[in-house]
C-alpha cells in the first residue's frame, strides 16, 4: 500500500512538470507576410525577422517544434480564431482579438504607426480630425489605434483596405489615396526597395505592443498553461537582454 501511494505521488508530481507541448508536436505560428523587419523572407527565401528570431529562441527554450508560416494578415487572424494556427503574431491588443486570443504580458516589439503622403502634398497631421475627408489606405485587417479604428468604424474616417503593402504604396504614388498609414519601419523598407518617395507627416496614435498570442481554440494542450510558460520565458529573455540583442541585429 505504501509503495502504491508513493508511486501515485511521484506520478502526480511528474505530471506537473510535463512541458505544455511535446517536441514531436509542431507548434504552428502564423505571421503576416512581408512584414519587414519582424517577419519576412530574405533573398535566399529563408523566413527571418525580429519576431521570428525571438520566437525561435522562445521555442528552443520551451522544447517546442516550431513551424512558422508567412500568410496574409487576414489569415493570421482567422487562423488564430479558428484554431488552424496554434499561435499568431504580431498582434496588437484589441477587444475583438481578445475574444479568441490569449496574450502574454511581454510584447515581441513595439510598433509605431505613421501617416505618409505624396511628397508634394499640402496635407498636415496633428490629430485624428485632420484625417476627416481624406482617402486613406491601410493593410487589410490592420488595427491602427483604438481611437482611429473606432472613427473608421463610425465612417468618420474613410479607409480602404489593401492586401499588399507594395500595392498600397503604388496606389498612393498613383494618386488613388491621399494618405497611407502603416508601420514606419515597414514602409521605409519598401520605399527604399522601390525608389518611391513619400512624406512622413506624423505618428498616428501611441506606440503599441505587438504580441505572440495563443489561440483559445488550441486543443492538444491547455492554452492557458502554454501562455503562462511563454510569458515567463519571454520575461526571462527580456531580462537577459536577448530580445534587445535580436532587435538590434535588424535595426542597427
Amino acid at each position: 500500500m505504501h509503495y502504491y501511494l508513493s508511486s501515485l505521488y511521484l506520478t502526480l508530481i511528474a505530471s506537473f512538470f510535463v512541458p505544455p507541448l511535446l517536441a514531436s508536436e509542431p507548434f504552428t505560428v502564423f505571421c503576416n507576410e512581408k512584414n519587414v523587419p519582424v517577419c519576412y523572407k530574405d533573398q535566399t527565401g529563408k523566413i527571418v525577422g525580429i519576431d521570428v528570431d525571438i520566437v525561435r529562441e522562445l521555442s528552443k527554450r520551451l522544447g517546442l517544434s516550431l513551424d512558422i508560416q508567412l500568410v496574409p494578415w487576414k489569415r493570421v487572424l482567422a487562423g488564430v480564431e479558428q484554431g488552424s494556427a496554434d499561435a499568431g503574431m504580431p498582434l496588437f491588443i484589441t477587444k475583438d482579438r481578445k475574444k479568441y486570443s490569449l496574450y502574454p504580458k511581454v510584447p515581441l516589439h513595439e510598433a509605431v504607426m505613421v501617416a505618409f503622403a505624396q511628397v508634394g502634398s499640402l496635407i498636415t497631421y496633428n490629430d485624428l480630425k485632420d484625417l476627416y475627408g481624406k482617402s486613406i489606405g491601410i493593410r487589410r485587417g490592420y488595427s491602427i489605434s483604438p481611437e482611429f479604428d473606432q472613427l473608421a468604424k463610425e465612417g468618420r474616417i474613410k479607409v480602404t483596405e489593401v492586401n499588399d503593402i507594395q500595392n498600397m504604396i503604388k496606389m498612393i504614388e498613383a494618386g488613388r489615396f491621399d494618405l497611407i498609414i502603416d508601420k514606419r519601419s515597414t514602409v521605409g523598407f519598401y520605399l527604399k526597395q522601390s525608389g518611391i518617395k513619400l512624406k512622413n507627416i506624423g505618428q498616428v496614435g501611441k506606440a503599441q505592443g505587438a504580441y505572440l498570442v495563443v489561440s483559445k481554440a488550441l486543443t492538444f494542450t491547455d492554452p492557458h498553461a502554454l501562455i503562462n510558460e511563454i510569458d515567463k520565458t519571454l520575461y526571462e529573455m527580456k531580462q537577459e537582454g536577448v530580445i534587445e540583442k535580436i532587435t538590434q541585429r535588424y535595426t542597427k
